[in-house]
């Protein structure tokens, strides 16, 4: 049982569009109303309330005056964005704090709404409970059970993301030394596998970049909220959302033909510190624009779905460090893009070299735990895609 989520275009009429606004203020008011009543407790040294205290607070907002609107508001939306709260509350103080302590939701940015349950699909429309059928654009069908539906507003456009549990069967692979890839991740090359293949990084921010400065000096000579001012925004936000879809439709295509290559059933990939390697200023808008840890994601759930092994290699591990041939270890400055081992004489892509290295160790790690069967490497090697 896995969890497949669709995202679909909306075609809302003026009516359901003004519905889906109303909704995702309701939501964003409520969210804010809960995380004031969490921030004076934590002033005040008292116990967090729980959810259950706050949700008991929604039927009086419905009888009171000044709330009294939330009663056009499904219910379960209200209780939906309740839950969201605390359970990023529950995140912080458990989980990971690095990320944060919730923050106030601002109206215009991000707005969305989720249902937790009763919506339907059928023959291109999508029943959300209190609002009715909306159209949406049915670029595929969706597979198996309903769980839940977000809709947000992404630009000038909503649209329904629908979370499904789906059966997927998952073969049974025998892993071997053979099918193991290493690969390792880079800005100019995005990709570096461990059988010699090399993909550039197609960095489309940088590729509009020169139109997205343009576009950002108009917008600062216009008058704020005036109607041209309106219209150079809502460019940017065009701009920015077709940036965002070309590099996760790259993405999405590269992690399928990764995974789906017949000659490898084990990818190991190194672990790396993402948000500590943004704050460095020189390199923090290529990072931000290469996505790794997007790939990452992508390859996990691929790699799960077609029974594949996804590992992870220690941070730590110096692969750009080693010779991949006889293991000496040796100082490698960012520049330096070809090793040459002083021992052995090995010269190698500085990238090529460290996917081996990857490799080398997720096959390692692999043996240990038991889910790699040992055999004689193929002569050709894993292949290409």
């Amino acid at each position: 049982m896995f969890h497949k989520t669709y995202k679909y275009k909306l075609k809302p009429t003026k009516d359901q569009r003004n519905l889906f606004a109303q909704f995702a203020g309701a939501a964003r008011f409520i969210f804010n109303i809960g995380l004031e009543c969490v921030k004076r407790a934590l002033d005040a040294g008292l116990p967090i309330p729980t959810y259950t205290a706050i949700a008991n607070m929604l039927p009086l907002m419905k009888i009171l005056e000044k709330t009294c609107w939330l009663k056009t508001i499904h219910s379960q939306v209200l209780q939906q964005s309740l839950k969201d709260l605390f359970e990023s509350i529950e995140a912080y103080f458990k989980k990971n704090k690095k990320r944060g302590f919730p923050k106030y939701k601002k109206r215009g940015q991000r707005a969305s709404f989720r249902y937790p349950q009763g919506v339907r699909c059928r023959d291109g429309m999508v029943y959300l409970p209190k609002i009715g059928w909306v159209r949406y654009c049915d670029s595929r069908p969706i597979e198996g059970t309903i769980k839940q539906a977000t809709v947000k507003l992404i630009g000038a456009h909503w649209y329904v993301c629908i979370v499904c549990i789906v059966e997927i069967e998952v073969p049974e692979v025998h892993i071997t030394e053979d099918k193991v890839l290493g690969i390792d991740v880079g800005i100019k090359n995005y990709i570096s596998t461990s059988d010699g293949t090399k993909i550039d990084n197609p960095a489309y921010l940088y590729q509009l970049l020169e139109k997205l400065r343009y576009l950002s000096k108009s917008l600062s000579r216009k008058k704020k909220f005036s109607q041209n001012w309106y219209k150079t925004r809502n460019k940017i936000q065009r701009l920015h959302i077709r940036i965002s879809n070309l590099r996760r439709d790259f993405i999405h295509k590269l992690s399928t033909v990764l995974t789906k290559n017949h000659g490898v059933l084990a990818i190991c990939i190194e672990d790396l510190n993402i948000p500590g390697m943004v704050k460095n200023r020189k390199l923090a808008r290529s990072i931000s624009d290469a996505s790794w840890g997007t790939l990452y994601e992508f390859l996990a759930y691929k790699c799960e779905w077609l029974g594949k092994r996804f590992l992870k290699i220690d941070r730590f591990y110096p692969s750009s460090k080693l010779c991949s041939s006889c293991g000496n270890k040796q100082d490698m400055p960012l520049h330096v893009r070809v090793y040459d081992c002083a021992v052995c004489g090995l010269r190698l892509d500085r990238d090529i070299n460290a996917s081996i290295n990857i490799r080398s160790a997720g096959t390692s790690e692999l043996i240990a735990c038991g889910e790699i069967r040992i055999g004689v490497l193929n002569e050709a090697g894993i292949g290409g895609f």
